[in-house]
């Protein structure tokens, strides 16, 4: 996992961002838990790479300027959920 973005810190980060708990859909801002680890841990055994391959070309081509991805995530042995919440989030 990158350094210093464990599950349990992805998860006090949301819980002291509103931003991302609007982006996360949650109707008002909550200093509570919004997760549980596990619940990440569930995600990534669920969820492979090549889902997260696809996620992100979908989303570009939805932008009409791009014409494919330009980033590939990481697999989840390299917990790419995290370093993509790092990357664009800015989740320390």
């Amino acid at each position: 996992m990158p350094e210093g973005l464990s599950d349990e810190k992805t998860i006090q980060a949301i819980q002291e961002n509103p931003y991302m708990q609007y982006l996360l859909g949650l109707p008002k801002f909550t200093e509570k838990p919004v997760f549980v680890p596990e619940l990440f841990v569930q995600i990534r055994k669920r969820l492979d790479h090549e889902f997260f391959n696809l996620l992100t070309l979908l989303l570009s081509e939805a932008d009409a300027t791009k014409a494919k991805a330009d980033y590939s995530t990481r697999s989840n042995e390299e917990d790419g959920v995290a370093h993509v919440l790092q990357k664009f989030c800015g989740v320390e």
